[in-house]
């Protein structure tokens, strides 16, 4: 029944692809004008609708440059709110949208600022005190207003690019050669086993440019935690979480396939 849905839905793939091209090409050509700005900015992004791991990713990026006075710009996806906002430790999920709450709950010094334009967005992070010393755009792949000096795309394990079609048919937001635009391809939740000769095909199969660099990544859990405030040692209380416990889990993420 699936298959023979996206197959009547797959005229409608090729307008949205050809649409996504034109606008590309009218990005590529200056027609419409992306900005470059005085600061280092690192673009993390897909071509696949939904969860591909883009802000485990980009939360690791955000912890290694610790030391540096970094930023994150998103556009705030969910929230109820209009125009650029930058975000406190008491904005909520309605005003700036959920991951960017989250990042700024884990990184309290972390400047989070949401804005549907990114190009407010980066003149509110300049004109702020200090200035940034690393601005990242989150999910920022399609949105080619703001030039960005190093562009992430990540990539899904379990539903390779090769493999799909544009909306509605399938998951891309744009032909897979707009993978083209990006300096790093991050293959993500990988299995920890994988072996060389099948990273090996999965290269072959994505074809990157010789001046690409491709990577293959793979996401590793915690062990649960007690939300009842038990402590900072709650996950090793045997008697909190038993070696065989009966769970119920809950996944509001894009892909909940790994997770699960």
């Amino acid at each position: 029944m699936i298959r023979s849905l996206r197959t009547l839905l797959f005229p409608f793939s090729a307008l949205f692809c050809a649409i996504a091209a034109i606008r590309n090409f009218l990005y590529n050509k200056g027609i419409i004008r992306s900005y470059s700005f005085p600061v280092p900015v690192v673009s993390i992004g897909n071509l696949t609708v939904g969860g591909t791991g883009k802000t485990p990713l980009t939360e690791l990026l955000i912890n290694h440059f610790s030391d540096s006075n970094c930023a994150l710009l998103s556009r705030g996806y969910g929230r109820k709110t209009k125009g650029p906002i930058v975000a406190s430790s008491h904005s909520t999920p309605e005003a700036i949208g959920d991951e960017p709450v989250q990042m700024k709950l884990k990184f309290p010094e972390l400047k989070v600022v949401v804005a549907e334009k990114r190009v407010s967005g980066m003149n509110i992070l300049l004109k702020s005190k200090p200035v940034p010393d690393i601005v990242f755009l989150d999910d920022a792949f399609q949105h080619r207003s703001v030039k960005p000096r190093l562009s992430i795309v990540v990539t899904d394990y379990y539903r390779p690019v090769y493999n799909d079609l544009c909306l509605p048919a399938g998951n891309l937001r744009e032909s897979r050669k707009g993978m083209n635009r990006a300096h790093v391809i991050l293959v993500n939740k990988c299995p920890v086993n994988m072996s060389s000769d099948e990273a090996n095909e999965i290269q072959k199969k994505l074809a990157p440019l010789p001046s690409q660099k491709l990577f293959f990544s793979s996401i590793a859990y915690q062990s649960p935690k007690s939300l009842l405030g038990l402590g900072d040692n709650q996950n090793t209380h045997p008697e909190i979480f038993p070696e065989n416990p009966n769970i119920i889990a809950l996944a509001g993420i894009g892909n909940p396939k790994p997770f699960f």
